[in-house]
């Protein structure tokens, strides 16, 4: 097994589910700057202590922001093309 292969992280659909939860009230609190993101220190302090709580997970910023960046391409999937 390669080094690369123990670094992967994989998310389950209960972290998953819970980390959309902990974004939307992140959201609803105001947890955004002034350009509308949760920057780095509001997801090491607020939103990876509680995932890690509830899930039982060893999650870091650098998982989260990869899953974000999942998230989003896959939400992007479904916009339609206003073309």
């Amino acid at each position: 097994m390669g080094d690369k292969e123990k670094l992967y992280n994989q998310w389950s659909p209960e972290e998953t589910k819970v980390l959309i939860e902990l974004l939307v009230e992140g959201i609803q609190r105001e947890w955004r700057d002034s350009s509308g993101i949760v920057n780095k220190a509001t997801v090491e302090h607020r939103i990876l202590p509680i995932l890690i709580e509830r899930c039982g997970c060893q999650k870091t910023h650098k998982h989260y922001h990869s899953k974000m960046k999942y998230l989003i391409w896959d939400a992007m999937k479904e916009v339609p093309n206003l073309d």
